[in-house]
């Protein structure tokens, strides 16, 4: 076998061997070790066309252990393309195939060591600082919130990359693949939806990678596996989380299933899934939190969890959310942050804007986040006026503005209080 080193590609049981110099190429997968010590797998065998093609040339359930089974493999391929011409035979790669798959499967992920006596970084992202790399990311909402929208806008945003997406992210300097998974619309909606948001935001040229699903992510993730390694994707887009999860929302073992197959996908992808608010968790109190439709375990599994509010004082061709933090493991929650979404016939615009000036959704900042935008706008204010105005009582008032002095975030100037300089 020397002479012949292939590139070896893994993702969520599926292993995709790879001779560039002989054209070839092997893809492993649905492998099973039986109870007599056999190893079985679905192997598939291409050959790598000069335009970037590949050409079908044999696929097989094949014992990776037993010879008599390999040896015949290898002669069926060498009836099919001999490779003398470029150095080798299907004998030398057939055994090369079944010593790296079997390696594969077998070794599983290494041990490695934590110590502190190792470098260590804080968490990195994929787009900051709301895709941490490698983990998952759920954005959730009632129906008319744009979760769909803002999924693909960040899509674009990692793709391009967007630097000067006008929502303050920042998603490095390098391009990089996003697919995305569709259980809910098309592709021709989606394909509309991308020129529009183009149109909208000024952008050039920009590709996402699209597929359309059926099955639960976690029955089809071989396949998904399959899309994420021929495409390179570095960010996953699940639209949604419900229809992608096989069984009973409400039970542990789906969202648990969904999570495990996310996760097999390998440590330098990244996943964002859309989902729907719990039942019961309606408009209602502002301030109160929602959770996600289903087991907690959605939550839990979860790196960040973001909520999308919708104002419904909006007008009728614009959204406008808050995007409330839910959850954030490696860091503390960010204050709450407002998007606006604005639909023309042909262009959709994002602009971020400020919480505090969204009517309703105000209601759901923290008294110290109310008083810091108002003073932000007037400049100063007496205690009565800042009661008034935000339509609070003024000992709930007087707690807050204490709490602010304390920090720094306010100056007291006689009978009125005003922004600190920071």
């Amino acid at each position: 076998m020397s002479g012949v080193t292939p590139e070896v590609r893994t993702a969520a049981g599926t292993i995709e061997i790879t001779w560039r110099e002989q054209r070839v190429r092997a893809i492993v997968s649905r492998t099973h070790s039986s109870i007599s010590g056999g190893v079985s797998a679905e192997v598939a065998f291409q050959r790598l066309r000069e335009d970037g093609t590949t050409g079908h040339l044999e696929i097989c359930s094949l014992n990776l252990l037993s010879s008599p089974t390999k040896h015949s493999l290898s002669r069926k391929l060498d009836d099919l393309c001999n490779l003398e011409k470029v150095g080798t035979t299907w004998t030398t790669l057939v055994e090369q195939m079944a010593v790296i798959a079997l390696k594969k499967i077998r070794e599983g992920d290494p041990i490695q060591e934590l110590s502190t006596t190792l470098p260590a970084a804080p968490p990195a992202y994929l787009l900051e600082p709301l895709l941490q790399l490698g983990q998952h990311t759920v954005i959730f909402g009632l129906g008319g919130t744009g979760k769909s929208y803002l999924a693909m806008m960040l899509g674009i945003t990692v793709a391009l990359p967007y630097a000067d997406n006008k929502l303050g992210l920042w998603p490095g300097e390098i391009p990089r693949r996003v697919l995305y998974l569709d259980w809910e619309t098309s592709y021709d909606a989606l394909q509309w939806r991308l020129h529009k948001i183009a149109a909208g935001m000024g952008l050039p040229d920009v590709k996402l990678d699209y597929r359309r699903c059926a099955l639960p992510l976690a029955a089809d993730i071989e396949a998904i596996a399959s899309a994420v390694i021929k495409t390179n994707a570095k960010l996953v887009i699940v639209d949604s989380l419900g229809p992608a999860t096989e069984g009973d929302l409400n039970k542990p073992e789906a969202a648990l299933d969904l999570f495990r197959a996310l996760r097999q996908l390998g440590n330098d992808v990244t996943s964002l899934l859309i989902a729907h608010t719990a039942k019961g968790n309606g408009p209602g109190d502002p301030r109160a939190e929602k959770t996600i439709f289903g087991s907690a375990f959605f939550t839990n599994a979860a790196r960040k969890v973001y909520e999308l509010r919708a104002d419904p004082e909006a007008g009728e061709d614009t959204i406008q959310v808050a995007v409330m933090d839910r959850k954030s493991n490696d860091a503390a929650r960010a204050k709450p942050w407002g998007l606006t979404i604005n639909f023309g016939e042909e262009t959709t615009r994002f602009t971020r804007t400020e919480v505090a000036s969204m009517g309703l959704l105000s209601e759901s900042l923290s008294t110290p986040q109310r008083i810091a935008h108002f003073l932000k706008i007037h400049g100063k204010s007496p205690l009565e006026e800042l009661a008034e105005a935000l339509g609070l009582e003024k000992p709930a008032i007087s707690a807050a503005l204490s709490v602010m002095k304390r920090r720094g975030q306010i100056v007291k100037l006689k009978d009125d209080y005003a922004m600190a300089v920071m």
